[in-house]
């Protein structure tokens, strides 16, 4: 039968510098191990909590076990669909900090989803990286499959980039209401004249459908709003 998987703190300890005579190689692949014992048995959100532990008290030691970090990733993605918020928050949180290593990854993973809950999904965690992911996002939509374009766009936008603003501004007239709602939801986060032109275009042009008209028109008042008031 399997071990009592020790609690993260409890095993973290052992994982700090100097805790032993282990070198850094040895002691990564110790972690490493331990990381993947935890997925296979406690399932990807335990593990990712012990994976953040480990990083509060050994920054940087991850970094160098990268098909380690995209494992975790790629098994708690499996079940994002049943995790709870504050789950998604701490993927979320843990995709940031090491989007070095996870920022192909997971355009990779976009790129193979099929179901829109999917793709909203890993836009949802590219959108999460800092901008100094933007040059590589830019890049694969560049030369991805056509369909990365608008999904990577989306993730741009919702991070603040105008230069997703010209996709943006066709996916807000997209016959379909789900992505036009996540085009005007990404052209609020950009805080760029172009982008609030288009989000007044729209709540003009919205007001006259009865079709998502609520929450679409709310949505972009509200956004609006908030940039007169931050101008």
């Amino acid at each position: 039968g399997s071990r009592s998987l020790p609690a993260p703190g409890a095993a973290v300890d052992a994982s700090l510098p100097g805790a032993n005579e282990e070198t850094c190689e040895e002691r990564l692949r110790r972690v490493s191990a331990e990381l993947m014992e935890r997925l296979e048995e406690a399932g990807p959100t335990e593990a990712i909590e012990f994976a953040m532990a480990i990083d509060a008290t050994c920054p940087g030691l991850l970094d160098g076990a990268p098909e380690t970090v995209q494992s975790l990733v790629q098994g708690a993605i499996g079940q994002a669909r049943q995790a709870t918020y504050a789950e998604f928050a701490v993927l979320r949180t843990f995709c940031r900090a090491h989007e070095a290593v996870l920022t192909d990854t997971l355009i990779a993973l976009l790129a193979e989803e099929e179901r829109m809950l999917g793709r909203q999904l890993l836009v949802d965690l590219l959108s999460g990286l800092s901008g100094r992911t933007t040059p590589t996002l830019a890049a694969r939509a560049r030369t991805g499959p056509w369909f990365l374009t608008p999904n990577l766009a989306t993730g741009r936008g919702r991070n603040g980039d105008p230069r997703a603003v010209s996709v943006l501004r066709r996916r807000a007239n997209h016959p379909h209401p789900k992505v036009r709602l996540e085009a005007l939801r990404a052209l609020g986060e950009v805080d760029a004249p172009p982008a609030r032109d288009i989000l007044g275009q729209v709540a003009v042009s919205f007001r006259t459908r009865r079709e998502s008209r609520p929450l679409t028109v709310d949505l972009i008042e509200s956004t609006l709003g908030r940039r007169r008031q931050a101008g």
